[in-house]
């Protein structure tokens, strides 16, 4: 699994030092990680205007009627 940050961040036109909320070099570890909070996935999407959706489902299902939404922020 990867979290493709960096790419989201640079799809919004926004270097690592103009995230509000974090450092140059904090911005750098986040995305470097495979896993971290689901707080601070949170603040990071929250400094590029963006939000959370979290989605459960049955892995077998074949239709999407069992979606749940989980948490959307």
């Amino acid at each position: 699994m990867s979290i493709r940050l960096a790419q989201l961040r640079e799809e919004q036109n926004v270097k690592q030092s103009e995230m509000a909320n974090f450092t140059q070099s904090s911005v750098s570890k986040i995305e470097k990680r495979k896993d971290m909070k689901i707080s601070t996935l949170i603040d990071y999407l929250d400094s590029l205007g963006m939000g959370l959706e979290i989605i459960t489902y049955p892995k077998l299902a074949k239709t999407k009627k069992q979606e749940k939404v989980l948490l959307k922020v």
